[in-house]
């Protein structure tokens, strides 16, 4: 999808209105995004997302900022967004961590996440996809635990990776303590200063019936739900290009503080993927190099009602002065 920055709607906002002196460029941000918003049914971003994986109780990454996760924590390493395909197995976006030193880690816990305390006394799998950049043997996943008598429990992966290549970090058939407060699934890189990306991690092993929706779900409108039904990598949410689909009916979209969550009519098979479809409105501009994600006659048609709410701004101007 092409995409046209602010800048240049501006520009040529004016020349369509003949604004050759730029009398009403005040207004013209405004105008572009209420345009925007009013004729959202015409102008919209498509969405087809795969984040989700069945069982999965670990939460899709959901970006604060470019460097910051809602959920998701790195105390002390350099964290950022990457959507360069090179760098994911599947999904929409991973998580680049350089350490800051040893052992350094992207990890999420029940403090911030407490739905993961049902994990307790499950056996579990716990994989992630990683591209450690530079150094073999350098990406690590841990499961740690405590329970309310204070034993703590620390389950390692052990899980050769390979520099510059994208490899499955397995940590399978673990048997989570009973009784636990506190559960933690960290995603570790071994070496000082060294870059590794983390695609958006699974932990199974019980059925889960709510999702927390990814990002663009958050805002947007879900229309459809599709569950994968068959593959051919060893769990088939990790085929590359899912070709089987069951269509879901009867799903629910609930609301928990501020999150939204899919919730599924019954449970699935573990390790599928959720095909998630809808739309979501055009982004809100501000800064000149802000960039709406239409081109074409999609341009011609937002600036055709910019310029109309330019003018109705204008004139309820003109008629109160």
């Amino acid at each position: 999808m092409g995409t046209t920055a602010l800048s240049v709607l501006q520009s040529s906002l004016g020349t369509l209105i003949g604004d050759s002196q730029g009398e009403y460029s005040s207004n013209y941000t405004g105008a572009i995004n209420n345009a925007s918003k009013e004729i959202s049914s015409a102008l919209f971003i498509p969405l087809d997302n795969m984040d989700l994986i069945t069982g999965n109780i670990l939460p899709p990454f959901i970006w604060a900022t470019t460097a910051t996760l809602d959920f998701y924590t790195e105390p002390t390493g350099t964290l950022l967004k990457n959507t360069d395909g090179a760098y994911i197995w599947n999904g929409s976006s991973s998580a680049k961590l350089t350490a800051s030193g040893t052992d350094d880690t992207i990890y999420i816990d029940s403090d911030a996440y407490p739905r993961l305390l049902d994990l307790m006394d499950k056996t579990i799998d716990y994989k992630c996809w990683a591209y450690p950049v530079d150094a073999a043997a350098d990406a690590f996943l841990t499961i740690y635990t405590v329970q309310k008598d204070g034993t703590a429990q620390t389950l390692n992966s052990t899980t050769t990776t390979y520099a510059g290549k994208k490899c499955l970090i397995e940590l399978e058939d673990q048997s989570i303590n009973d009784d636990i407060e506190h559960i933690a699934f960290r995603m570790r890189v071994n070496t000082t200063l060294q870059n590794v990306y983390f695609d958006m991690p699974r932990a199974t092993g019980m059925t889960v019936r709510e999702y927390l929706l990814p990002q663009d779900f958050q805002d947007g409108q879900l229309s459809s739900v599709g569950i994968q039904t068959s593959g051919y990598a060893d769990d088939a949410c990790d085929d590359l290009h899912p070709a089987a689909w069951d269509t879901v009916y009867d799903w629910e979209i609930v609301t928990e503080g501020v999150y939204k969550y899919l919730r599924l009519p019954a449970g699935y098979s573990n390790e599928r993927r959720i095909r998630l479809k809808g739309y979501r409105r055009l982004e809100t501009l501000s800064d000149d190099s802000d960039t709406a994600s239409i081109e074409g006659e999609q341009v011609n048609l937002l600036l055709s009602y910019a310029a109309y709410k330019l003018f109705e701004v204008e004139s309820q101007e003109i008629q109160y002065t």
